[in-house]
């Protein structure tokens, strides 16, 4: 549902800028930077990626900045735009990652007090499961990559599980992006650019990705009875 809420929010955002630029007289002032913008991007595409996938990974240290990746989806197209996100995700949990083993480390097991090393037991046993659920389900993208780089979870281990783990979010996100209509298309077809079949696809995967993926694991991850999983509720 989450995901939902937020492609909703970007939708209805990209709309309101149609409709402020369209009443204010704008509307081709944006459309010909837009076209600049697309035009840079094809032009010098390994600049182009490199320059969005350092700026991704920046915003990426920055807490609640979530559907990021629908905007790069709506410029880069689908295809460049899931390397760029799912690296760019990536590398920014990496850079939380090691921020929390060698420098939050104290600090992040004081916040569980007791409770710190049987959670770690439980991290340092199945940590490559329990963070892959956590990264399917979505969860805080942030507190997950402190908490778990100030566990013995193995650096390797947590690149893989966030790896994998992120891409069918990722997917969903960055697709719905690409399908979102350019300036120049709202401007001929209005509101109406908004109701493409690829949109709403993207919005039906996302409502049916949420509820039957996120139930399948939390019945996978009660099978498995990781502790961990309590612990962090609880901290």
């Amino acid at each position: 549902m989450k995901r939902v809420l937020i492609l909703l929010s970007f939708v209805g955002l990209l709309a309101a800028v149609y409709w402020f630029a369209h009443r204010y007289w704008v509307l081709d002032d944006l459309i010909a930077r837009e076209s600049q913008l697309r035009a840079a991007l094809a032009e010098q595409p390994a600049f182009a990626f490199g320059t969005g996938l350092a700026i991704y990974v920046l915003i990426s240290l920055i807490p609640g900045t979530t559907g990021k990746s629908i905007i790069v989806g709506w410029l880069y197209g689908f295809w460049q735009a899931f390397v760029l996100v799912n690296f760019g995700l990536t590398l920014a949990a990496m850079v939380s990652f090691w921020v929390s083993r060698y420098i939050l480390h104290d600090v992040i097991k004081a916040r569980f007090g007791t409770r710190w090393e049987r959670f770690n037991q439980g991290v340092e046993r199945d940590g490559g499961h329990y963070l892959f659920t956590a990264r399917i389900l979505h969860a805080p993208y942030s507190v997950t990559n402190y908490v778990m780089g100030a566990t013995r979870i193995r650096g390797r281990q947590f690149w893989l599980a966030t790896q994998l783990g992120l891409i069918p979010g990722n997917c969903i996100f960055v697709y719905a992006g690409a399908q979102l209509p350019t300036l120049e298309e709202m401007a001929d077809e209005g509101i109406s650019a908004f109701f493409s079949p690829g949109l709403l696809v993207a919005l039906v995967a996302a409502n049916v990705f949420s509820l039957g993926m996120g139930s399948i694991v939390r019945r996978l991850s009660r099978r498995r009875k990781a502790p961990s999983d309590q612990d962090l509720d609880e901290a």
